[in-house]
């Protein structure tokens, strides 16, 4: 009789890892298919993996896995909040369909709104004490040491793209993007961003036009061409093609330290930690003596990456 209670229970703890295996799974991009099944889902693992732990069994690596997949979706609420929205009522709807409905999986679009909102009052707070910054520094500056135009126009875009990009302003972004380049057509940068807002838009064909020009503007060094394209689409949270990117611009030269930060950079994007350690500790020795603060920029996040716990790759892993 007791044997049939322990092999239960053995058999129950393999269930629930398969079931964190489906799990982490659903959690890289939930739809409205499928989040109510991953809500569910998740507290029928918390349930099982406390009856589990009461049974005897030693479920600690089971506690952990679990863990680091309630973090990851506590640390992108907006995963859950959008994909319930998709449904009637949206997770409101789904939270009066499973009560308590009280973890903090099912409180995603709470969240992601208290963020939303903190976000705007921080950005207000920081624009207004960037306001009076800059225009201190420009009545000094533009009669002292009159600044590059066109750095200045780029960076004004950039940190103007950059705001409408936190307030999911992607129309307001491309139209900064368009409007900036027209000012300075032969800047690879801009067009760049043009390339990748248009592409957030839906507009392939402005994207393709874009790139097309931001390629023939670096075809002197197409290796700039492919780093600024992953940079770009790492910014507009585009994971897939700033990887996608950085593997190009790996392919063509396996030895530059732009390169390999590049694809240390977007693998610790996507949680590929194996990658992202190597590649970013080959950029410091490619960099150390060439670009030394390239180097300390990949130290630095190599450094960081060691300190964490190693978490579950939520999107696959990166293989140039």
């Amino acid at each position: 009789m007791a044997q049939s209670h322990e092999s239960n229970v053995r058999n129950a703890a393999v269930m629930v890892r398969e079931r964190l295996v489906a799990l982490e799974k659903g959690a890289v991009k939930p739809s409205p298919a499928t989040v109510e099944a991953l809500l569910t889902g998740m507290d029928d693992v918390a349930a099982e993996l406390d009856r589990l732990d009461a049974d005897g069994m030693d479920v600690r690596a089971e506690v952990v896995r679990f863990d680091n997949l309630q973090r990851r979706l506590a640390s992108h609420p907006k995963a859950i909040a959008r994909a319930a929205a998709g449904l009637p009522g949206g997770l409101t709807a789904l939270r009066a369909a499973h009560p308590p409905a009280d973890a903090p999986w099912w409180q995603a679009d709470i969240v992601q709104a208290a963020r939303v909102r903190r976000t705007l009052l921080e950005l207000a707070g920081i624009v207004a004490a960037i306001a009076a910054v800059l225009a201190l520094i420009y009545v000094v500056i533009t009669f002292v040491f009159p600044p590059d135009p066109r750095a200045v126009a780029v960076l004004t875009a950039t940190n103007d793209i950059d705001a409408r990009i936190a307030q999911e302003d992607w129309t307001g972004a491309l139209q900064v993007a368009e409007d900036a380049y027209a000012q300075w057509p032969d800047d690879a940068e801009l067009a760049t961003w043009v390339g990748a807002l248009a592409e957030k838009n839906d507009d392939a064909a402005r994207a393709a036009t874009a790139f097309a020009d931001a390629q023939r503007l670096t075809q002197a060094d197409p290796i700039r061409y492919w780093i600024l394209r992953s940079d770009t689409f790492a910014r507009t949270m585009d994971f897939e093609q700033a990887v996608a990117s950085a593997q190009a611009a790996l392919a063509i030269a396996p030895e530059n330290p732009e390169a390999t930060f590049a694809v240390g950079r977007t693998a610790e994007a996507i949680g590929d930690r194996d990658t992202a350690l190597e590649y970013l500790n080959k950029t410091y020795e490619l960099a150390v003596e060439s670009n030394p603060q390239l180097a300390l920029n990949a130290r630095v996040l190599w450094g960081t990456l060691v300190q964490q716990i190693e978490m579950p790759t939520p999107t696959g892993t990166i293989t140039p």
